[in-house]
């Protein structure tokens, strides 16, 4: 599997980061791909990419998990944004 979309950080220690969550028939997590963070405070968009991701045996959902963190000031300066692109191949 290969997921991409961009992410941007004004403010070091705010970061947009985004991982795979691998979910079985009844709901249970399988597996989680690595995290992907943008926390560099340039204010510049930077595509992430989760790229080569194997899918386990018994998945029968994949969730993409987006989320944005603050860590200093008052406001989360930290965005993702599309297109968010994902590829599934075959092996």
């Amino acid at each position: 599997i290969h997921i991409s979309a961009f992410g941007l950080s004004y403010q070091v220690g705010d970061f947009a980061h985004m991982r795979i969550e691998f979910l079985n028939i009844s709901g249970s997590v399988l597996a989680t791909s690595p995290t992907v963070t943008v926390n560099d405070g340039l204010g510049e968009w930077q595509k992430l990419t989760l790229a080569d991701i194997d899918v386990p045996p018994n998945t029968r959902k994949i969730r993409l998990v987006i989320g944005l963190t603050r860590t200093t000031g008052a406001n989360t300066d930290a965005y993702i944004d599309g297109p968010i692109e994902a590829v599934l191949n075959r092996k």
